[in-house]
């Protein structure tokens, strides 16, 4: 029996694709299969940016893995794979694990599974053409650069924009632990992937024209590295999103990654067009704040990221922020939590905290890539299990159910289509028995390429 039959049996109310994706994230995926045939050539190794989250490999030793795998400009990494109860992403951003016993394997005819050592765990397909990023000829700006060198599409009505590829903590020293942002670009640069560490906005917004000339755009989402300077973001992201808003004749939904500035900057962001913004905590725990977070803790405090999400709600409404927690960052320091029943209970303590105030928390899965300063095969050890992660799901279910903030929450800020979180599809199922009938509130009928796979694949809907 594999592990997802196993943790089936145990957790009977999480839905089979939430387990499946918690097992291959919190286990990376060793073999992609044949990249000749999976593969995607990219501009990026991550989500917009060269940052990865493979565990335990550096971009170079990925390259050396295999021939013909970086050509100028451009890297071949693994390809968007879908569950098929969902049609979404078993990984936005692919994590390698050289040490995994997950593999990818072809079965014949476009089919794929994936294996846990010998025993099939499921089946898996490429991602269909309405949900994948791939355009048939890459398009030029004016001044003959690439549009995908300012705009990430992650699907073809969803977008992403970094106008800040680099974070300045690291050059003082106070970067986020478990974060390898800056180390990756120096990583990508030693296979020849190069790129300036901030792009010209008026080249984005072009580059933004050209595409919505030919899709329906749905959301758009940015984030960058930090600035230490209170404001700086701001200021970029105030520019970017005007001009974004009313580039098109229908504004789509914008949202942000931000940092814990004034009201007043809330307030500006909102009237530039902002729908949407999320504040990356990172963790909850005030006793281990300041060491693994410690440009955040120096230049923000977290006694202000709490007053911010608060101010947020008030300013944007109920259901329209977000606080991103990594999960079981709390058990990698040494005075951190020594199990992950501990680090459970005070992240629970943490998601009920903002849950209670109105707040979408999401967490994220701790990887601990090279190049990140936790980054040792003792801490990996200290990882936490699949377990830990559903029943933080299933508390942050609970906790949204309690105080209504599941019908509340604005379903474009983590995109059905795009970036859904694991919170986000506990709720779907929980409502409406599927991810594409759940979407179907926010999403119009033409663009939900997840209905369209649902009813292709003939998905028995789950009961509420």
């Amino acid at each position: 029996m594999t592990r997802v039959d196993e943790l089936q049996k145990k957790y009977p109310t999480v839905p089979r694709y939430v387990i499946l994706k918690t097992d291959f994230n919190v286990h990376g995926i060793r073999d992609w299969g044949n990249l000749e045939e999976t593969g995607i050539w990219s501009r990026y190794a991550g989500l917009g940016t060269y940052a990865t989250y493979d565990l335990d490999i550096t971009l170079k030793e990925w390259v050396e893995m295999g021939p013909g795998r970086v050509k100028p400009g451009m890297i071949l990494r693994p390809g968007r794979f879908v569950f098929p109860e969902t049609g979404t992403d078993i990984m936005p951003a692919p994590s390698v694990n050289t040490k995994s016993d997950l593999t990818i394997r072809a079965e014949g005819s476009g089919k794929y599974a994936v294996y846990q050592g010998d025993e099939r765990v499921d089946e898996v397909y490429q991602m269909p053409a309405m949900g994948s990023n791939i355009v048939a000829k890459e398009q030029l700006t004016k001044s003959g650069k690439p549009t995908s060198n300012f705009v990430h599409w992650s699907t073809k009505c969803c977008f992403q924009i970094i106008p800040v590829r680099f974070c300045e903590f690291f050059t003082l020293g106070m970067a986020c632990k478990f974060c390898n942002f800056n180390p990756s670009q120096d990583d990508a640069a030693s296979i020849g992937l190069q790129r300036s560490t901030t792009i010209n906005l008026d080249e984005a917004v072009e580059a933004y024209k050209m595409r919505a000339a030919e899709v329906t755009v749905l959301e758009g989402h940015s984030d960058m590295g930090a600035i230490a300077k209170s404001g700086a973001d701001v200021k970029i992201y105030a520019k970017f999103l005007e001009k974004i808003a009313s580039a098109t004749r229908k504004k789509p939904n914008l949202f942000i990654l931000g940092v814990p500035t004034s009201r007043k900057d809330m307030q500006r962001l909102k009237d530039a067009g902002l729908d949407c913004i999320a504040y990356q905590m990172e963790m909850w725990d005030a006793d281990l704040f300041e060491e693994t977070v410690p440009g955040k803790a120096h230049f923000v405090g977290r006694d202000r990221y709490l007053e911010a999400c608060e101010e947020a709600v008030q300013v944007f409404g109920v259901g329209n922020v977000g606080v991103g927690f990594v999960g079981g960052l709390n058990m990698i320091p040494e005075n951190g939590r020594k199990t992950w029943q501990e680090s459970r209970d005070s992240m629970v303590e943490g998601i009920n905290w903002m849950i209670k105030r109105g707040v979408w928390p999401t967490t994220l899965y701790l990887r601990l890539p090279p190049g990140a300063a936790y980054a040792t095969e003792e801490n990996r050890k200290k990882m936490p299990p699949n377990e830990y992660y559903l029943e933080l799901f299933l508390a942050h279910l609970k906790a949204a159910k309690e105080t209504g903030l599941v019908n509340k929450w604005n379903r474009l800020m983590w995109c059905p289509l795009d970036c859904l979180t694991n919170e986000g599809a506990m709720a779907a199922y929980d409502q409406n028995g599927s991810v594409g009938k759940w979407a179907a509130a926010a999403v119009p009928r033409e663009l939900n390429w997840l209905l369209d796979w649902e009813e292709q694949h003939r998905v028995t809907i789950q009961p509420k």
